[in-house]
């Protein structure tokens, strides 16, 4: 239940904020997208080093 109201605040301000400063989309969604390939990558690598 916690998740659900953190995740609502979140997406709340995000477009109270993108509302007030739409150049804040354009620094948000790439900074987003360079997180999940990092993650993805920090994932493998850490998968692979427990193996060794």
């Amino acid at each position: 239940m916690y998740m659900y109201t953190l995740l609502l605040q979140v997406l709340s301000t995000l477009i109270v904020i993108s509302t007030g400063t739409p150049l804040f989309l354009v620094v948000v969604i790439p900074v987003g997208i360079i997180y999940i390939l990092v993650q993805r990558f920090y994932v493998s690598s850490s998968r692979q080093l427990k193996r060794l």
